[in-house]
This record gives structure tokens, sequence and C-alpha cells, in this order.
């Protein structure tokens, strides 16, 4: 596996703002390392496990995996990304009211 040095920087810095939006402890500068690695290795396969839905969220989820699939894109699919993730958020809200953060 060839992890460039850059874009372990991205995914370490990316792994440590997600920590940090959900209140999870700052994780080891290794814990990061080996989410980037991991990270990497699907990137590489193409092939990202993401599981399945909870009865209440299948279109959530949709919205959210169609919109990576369009920021996999490049900048021609930062227009559609942006409006599926709108519409994966307003269905997490009517959903579970509870989970919408303002």
């Amino acid at each position: 596996m060839n992890l460039p040095d850059n874009i372990s920087q991205q995914i370490e810095e990316a792994f440590h703002a997600i920590a940090t939006e959900l209140g999870a402890a700052a994780p080891a500068k290794a814990e990061a390392n080996d989410f980037a690695k991991r990270w990497w290795m699907e990137e590489e396969r193409r092939t990202f496990e993401v599981g399945c839905a909870d009865f209440e969220t299948p279109k959530a989820t949709i919205y959210a995996i169609e919109a990576a699939r369009q920021m996999c894109r490049g900048m021609f699919g930062d227009k559609a990304a942006v409006k599926l993730l709108k519409l994966a958020l307003a269905e997490m809200g009517r959903v579970r009211p509870s989970s919408s953060a303002n």
C-alpha cells in the first residue's frame, strides 16, 4: 500500500475532525494513522463497507451514499453532492428530530 504523506495527513485531519464533532476524546497519532491506512486501502480497492440502513433511515442513507458518489466525480459532482447531503440532513431531521443539531 502506497499512502502518500499528503493524503495521509488529509485523512488523519478528517479523523480528528470526526472525533471532535462526535465528542470523542482526541485520538492518538497511532489511531489516526491506522484509520488513514484502512481508509486508503478501501479507497485503493474502490470498495467502502457501510453496512445497512436502519429501518427508519434508508432514504437518508441513500442520499448520503449517492452524495459520496457525486463527490468522487470531482468538481463535476459538487453541486449534486451538496443537494443530496441537504436531502440527507432533512430526512434525518424528519425521521429523528432529536438527532438534528442546531
